[in-house]
């Protein structure tokens, strides 16, 4: 009965759905529209461009104005389409990667939405990287990591839990900046992991020298410098960081704002890269403008700390530079204070004449070599000797290099020598296979490992029969030099020698063979630098040149010095990729070549030979089969730094048409006399700020004057401690008396006469006026005359030593050294100090002191030493806050 219910109900519902009461009128007008609208539309499609815009003009003109403005609004999207909104940021990325920084930074000013993809931080590093410029990843990674953890302690407070970044690749993170006021209220985290600190408590794997064990002490000083460290570990711990409970870290000053820093959503620092590159170039340019301030080692308020004589040899790393005198001590020095760090290290019997060290925890170690034949490896956090290897060469040991697996050594012997730095097993991958033969000496105790079953082998090692290399055990010698081996450069297997037989040679460190020998030079060769593709030497031919170390021929010949090149160094800036760019160049400039020749416009003869080497048409030189470009590659940053015995250091820099051309010529002498006034002016500057809250009107900058004229006072003395002369003692009427000038003189280090006696005069001048000149004057001649004998012996001394003749076997320094300096002790005047700078009292006779022995650069500044008993250098930050900010962060060019 239900069934039959819902079947009628279903038949009554379906009638009344398909039946409709024709009332007289239709309400269907929407379909109808929609007919005409889509005819119309078939239509218009069918016409021509030119049509249907003649259509819509006459359709709009029927329109209101609002109406029309409403139409266009609509059109927008589709006449103003943006690309960086339509395209993936990774299509936009690679785009953008194709314009330099200029462009990019016009084209960020079109929009808010252009200005953020533009200044995406990978965008800047890869462009970073493009100009060739090095970078201290590891650096970069602990400041990141720093202002990260700083950071997030607001967001994961107390969890103990450090999260990743939400951004993932392809998405900017561009956020805020991390602002002072947000850093402060958000403690950071402590890290515990002793890398940062630059030192090493482990064991160094060498026999310690038990006749030196309390020399541990020479530089516990160091320790007082140094806040103390919780929880310190063992330095061969892993690199991963450490953290103490957030809670129970002692409270610490937060870190400053920094203009470096972007932080994202999650409260993650990022590297700001396009306010780095900003930085960067500041630099640059003031290389190349010629922009720097003056410094010297040590600061001229602790002239005392200096050494006694000259300094042949340096090196820095970071904030740390090591340098190595004629006075036979080895000092470190903090870059930052300019100030000598705990005592001289006191070892070699003559002169240091190279060195080399490596303050990171991982190696921890200073190696020096001296004219006494011995090389010493010290500790460099502690200044403790570690080993001696006496007799280490013949005569003088005169330079050295070593990476993480070898030593190697030159010296006037004419022999190369390669050492282990660790203790090696017979089946360890660095133990030496070469065997003798020619060109190669290899000692009794090392074995011929491929002449043994590696079961006989292993059976030996078990008994005992086959025993390891203690560290710094001679592995081989390399002789193949006619004269004395100047200079020596390692890199991975290969090791490049350079010598007064006016020959480079590469070796293979494996077998101890050398497989090329390089010619060019004219006279003997004094330094040699190697960087895996390009070799560049200096010689007593007073040029520099660069040769394509694969095919050993020249490719650059610079021309500049007016005597021997003594110091060089290079830096190309090559960037990825650099490699086949130069071989195509390289092979473009071989075809443009021979166009040159079979079209007549240039023809070879030997009026063309003669220009060429006169530098007529540049520095570059054209070698068939070279796989550099003439002048060697390198990008438009890449930089040359020679120094002579001209007195000068020649920046070298690229033209547009890739030749070396000389950018800045620097002199020590001025330098040293630009650091000495740089200090007093800015003494004096300060000196005149403070008059003003000072009860007395009195000039500081006059006063230091009379306190210390010679400029000597001793550290953590304020000017005020010093004891002053009252105008009783200046003499009669305050003008000081000749007995009186002269004692003042003799009872300090000559090192600073020339200082002293013009800080007399302006003192004289001041008091005095006039009335004071004569005994002035005559204060001078005694001093002058008192230092005649000593300046004479010591200076022909210094020079002989400085380096030998490149084109003999002359040596750095003759068998009668220790005569000739207890000589020029014994014409040492009565009252000077022992430490008495020979080079500095010939400065003040106007004499040359100048000759440069050794310089190395970096991104920011040049530091050279000469036979002045200073350390010179010039800063390329030139006082700009921001670059000293980022500059840590810079490597090369």
């Amino acid at each position: 009965m239900d069934d039959l219910h819902m079947q009628q109900d279903s038949r009554l519902n379906s009638t009344s759905s398909s039946f409709k009461l024709d009332e007289g009128f239709a309400e269907d007008s929407q379909q109808h529209g929609d007919q005409i609208q889509n005819s119309f539309v078939a239509w218009l499609n069918t016409q021509s461009d030119e049509a249907k815009a003649d259509i819509a003009y006459e359709i709009l003109r029927t329109l209101r104005s609002t109406d029309i403005a409403a139409v266009v609004e609509r059109l927008n999207p589709l006449l103003h389409m943006d690309p960086i909104e339509k395209l993936p940021p990774e299509i936009i990325s690679h785009v953008f990667s194709h314009l330099d920084a200029s462009t990019l930074l016009t084209a960020s000013l079109a929009s808010s939405t252009w200005r953020e993809r533009i200044l995406d931080p990978r965008l800047w590093q890869d462009l970073y990287k493009s100009e060739g410029w090095g970078i201290d990843a590891q650096e970069v990674r602990r400041f990141e990591e720093a202002y990260s953890d700083s950071a997030h302690n607001e967001f994961k407070r107390g969890t103990g839990e450090r999260r990743r970044p939400s951004a993932q690749k392809g998405q900017s993170l561009f956020k805020r900046r991390a602002t002072s006021d947000w850093l402060k209220s958000t403690p950071r985290r402590v890290s515990t992991d002793v890398a940062g600190w630059k030192e090493q408590h482990g064991i160094v794997e060498a026999d310690m020298d038990t006749a030196h064990e309390k020399e541990d002490e020479i530089m516990a000083d160091v320790t007082a410098q140094s806040p103390q460290r919780p929880n310190k570990r063992s330095s061969q711990d892993s690199g991963d960081e450490m953290y103490l409970d957030h809670n129970s870290s002692p409270p610490v000053d937060p870190l400053p704002a920094s203009n470096l820093i972007l932080l994202d959503d999650s409260g993650y620092g990022r590297m700001d890269w396009a306010y780095l590159y900003k930085q960067r170039q500041k630099l640059e340019n003031n290389w190349l403008k010629g922009r720097f301030t003056n410094f010297s080692l040590p600061h001229p308020n602790y002239s005392h700390e200096a050494h006694s004589e000259c300094v042949y040899t340096i090196q820095f790393f970071g904030k740390w530079l090591v340098s190595g005198s004629r006075d036979k001590t080895l000092r470190v020095w903090d870059l930052d204070t300019r100030r000598l760090r705990g005592k001289p290290l006191v070892g070699h019997s003559q002169s240091v004449l190279c060195l080399q060290f490596d303050p990171t925890p991982q190696e921890d170690i200073i190696v020096s070599g001296s004219s006494d034949s011995s090389i010493i490896i010290w500790k460099f956090s502690t200044g403790q000797k570690v080993q001696t290897i006496q007799h280490a060469h013949d005569e003088s040991v005169l330079n050295l290099r070593f990476d993480r697996r070898y030593l190697v050594t030159c010296s006037k012997d004419k022999n190369i020598k390669i050492w282990n730095r660790h203790a090696l097993l017979p089946t360890d991958p660095d133990y030496p296979t070469a065997r003798t033969g020619s060109g190669v000496f290899v000692p009794t105790h090392i074995i011929d490992i491929r002449r043994l079953d590696i079961n006989l082998l292993e059976a030996g090692m078990a008994s005992g029969v086959y025993k390891s290399l203690k560290p710094y055990t001679h592995l081989m010698t390399l002789d193949g030099h006619n004269a004395a081996v100047n200079a020596i450069q390692i890199h991975g297997n290969t090791i490049v020698s350079a010598s007064g037989d006016r020959l480079i040679r590469i070796w293979d460190l494996s077998t101890g063979h050398c497989t090329k020998a390089v010619p060019g030079h004219q006279k003997g060769i004094a330094c040699v630098q190697y960087d895996g593709r390009r070799i560049v030497s200096g010689s007593s031919d007073n040029t520099v040149r660069i040769y394509d170390a694969t095919t050993s021929t020249e490719v650059a010949t610079l021309l500049g010095h007016t005597n021997l090149v003594r110091t060089v160094q290079a830096g190309f800036g090559d960037g990825p990729g650099i490699e086949a760019e130069e071989l195509a160049a390289a092979r473009a400039a071989e075809q443009k070549y021979e166009e040159d020749v079979e079209s007549g416009r240039l023809v070879e003869d030997r009026l063309y030979s003669r220009r060429l080497r006169n530098g007529d048409f540049g520095t570059s030189r054209l070698t068939i089969g070279s796989r550099l470009p003439p002048g060697g590659g390198g990008s438009k940053w890449a930089r040359i730094v020679s120094g002579s015995y001209d007195e000068s250091i020649i920046i070298w820099k690229k033209d547009s048409l890739g030749h070396w051309v000389v950018g800045q010529t620097l002199k020590q002498d001025e330098n040293t006399q630009s650091s000495i006034d740089g200090d007093a002016n800015a003494h004096t500057t300060a000196a005149r700020t403070s008059r003003r809250t000072r009860p007395r009107p009195e000039d500081t900058a006059e006063r230091s004057l009379l306190n210390d004229p010679f400029g000597l006072r001793r550290p953590n003395t304020a000017p005020d401690q010093v004891a002053v002369s009252n105008t009783a003692s200046l003499g009669n009427g305050n003008v000081m008396t000749a007995s009186q000038i002269m004692q003042a003189a003799m009872n300090t280090s000559l090192a600073s006469v020339q200082t002293g006696v013009r800080n007399i005069t302006n003192i004289s001048t001041m008091l005095g006026g006039s009335s004071t000149r004569p005994a002035v004057q005559t204060a001078v001649n005694q001093i002058t005359t008192q230092m005649q004998s000593t300046t004479n012996s010591a200076s022909s001394t210094a020079t002989r030593e400085a380096h030998p003749n490149p084109t003999s076997s002359e040596p750095l320094e003759s068998s009668n050294a220790r005569s000739r300096q207890a000589t020029a002790s014994r014409t040492q005047p009565p009252n000077a100090q022992t430490n008495t700078a020979p080079q500095q009292q010939q400065q003040a006779h106007g004499q040359s002191v100048s000759r440069v022995f050794k310089l190395q650069f970096d991104a920011r500044r040049i530091v050279c030493c000469s036979q002045d008993s200073r350390i010179i250098g010039w800063d390329f930050a030139n006082g700009d806050p921001e670059i000293e900010e980022c500059a840590k962060f810079f490597i090369g060019p």
